[in-house]
């Protein structure tokens, strides 16, 4: 398992000590060529990391903030259908969570005590382009609803080990890429890299066993 990291430096550190890279970052806006790529991978890449697997440490339930609901009585010629109202044939309009990296599933959240296992229940994701700019949505019939999703964790010292491992050995392979010193250098950094990645998803697969 790789340690508990405290900084975003530390994290690339790992990556480019996994290529070979002769130096280190001492700050991730310093300047340097490594730093530049550094900045324009490193969010990416935790965020696609995430997005990848069921993390538990970064899952995420919340009750949805409402955005619009249609009409109790219904649509009719004299009260027609308008994109103050969710999309037809959807009841509620919810606002996507700000930090979710990937929606799980949706839930009623009046499930009474002490039913602990509720069934999630259909939704469908959308823009919404009655407002400016348009807003990504969460469409369902069901009232009340809450979310459960991957959050964006950007606090990498709640990082679990695993994820940690994971995301220096994705993020070693961009770095690869972008700060060649050598083909077969990469060839041989970007196998072990995945040879890792690999062993890191049969860990994960054994401990939810």
């Amino acid at each position: 398992m790789t340690a508990s990291v405290q900084s975003v430096e530390a994290v690339c550190n790992i990556a480019l000590q996994l290529i070979g890279y002769p130096q280190r970052l001492g700050d991730i806006f310093e300047g340097s060529k490594a730093s530049k790529i550094a900045l324009d991978l490193y969010a990416e890449t935790r965020d696609e990391t995430l997005r990848e697997r069921n993390w538990g440490f970064a899952n995420r339930a919340v009750t949805l903030t409402l955005l619009k609901s249609a009409p109790s009585s219904g649509y009719s010629s004299s009260a027609p259908w308008a994109n103050t109202y969710p999309p037809i044939p959807w009841a509620y309009e919810y606002a996507y969570p700000a930090d979710c990296i990937r929606l799980l599933y949706v839930y009623s959240g009046q499930t009474a005590f002490p039913n602990n296992d509720p069934l999630p229940v259909q939704y469908k994701t959308a823009n919404d382009n009655a407002y400016s700019p348009p807003q990504r949505v969460i469409l369902s019939n069901q009232a009340n609803a809450v979310g459960v999703y991957t959050g964006q964790v950007t606090d990498m010292t709640t990082w679990e080990p695993l994820f940690t491992r994971t995301m220096t050995h994705a993020l070693a392979q961009r770095f690869a890429a972008a700060l060649a010193q050598g083909q077969a250098l990469i060839e041989l950094r970007k196998q072990e890299a995945q040879s890792e990645m690999e062993s890191a998803a049969e860990s994960e697969a054994r401990e939810e066993t």
